[in-house]
């Protein structure tokens, strides 16, 4: 449901459901629970950036930096290099674009 409002562009609604199946994350199965998380991060962080760019509010930017620096250490922790390496591209796009809007 989170993926459907983030390309609605329903920004605020993509982050209450992540907010909620975060919540509710100890009910996930512990075979799946990283892989979970990783994605409920990733619509967080993706949520937060669209606000960003709806509003032009530099703290969303910060947010979305603040949740990709989660996924990222949580992938380095589940040795997933491809999820490393996206969250480490995304933090460095992100940093850019707060200091071309600074």
């Amino acid at each position: 449901m989170g993926k459907c409002h983030l390309r609605e562009g329903r920004y605020r609604e993509a982050l209450e459901i992540g907010r909620l199946a975060e919540m509710h994350a100890q009910d996930i199965p512990s075979r799946i629970r990283a892989d979970r998380q990783l994605k409920i991060w990733e619509l967080q962080a993706k949520a937060y950036k669209g606000m960003y760019q709806a509003t032009d509010n530099l703290d969303y930017v910060n947010d979305s930096i603040t949740v990709w620096e989660r996924f990222r250490h949580m992938a380095i922790h589940t040795y997933r290099e491809r999820e490393v390496s996206r969250a480490e591209a995304e933090i460095r796009g992100l940093k850019s674009l707060q200091q071309g809007a600074l």
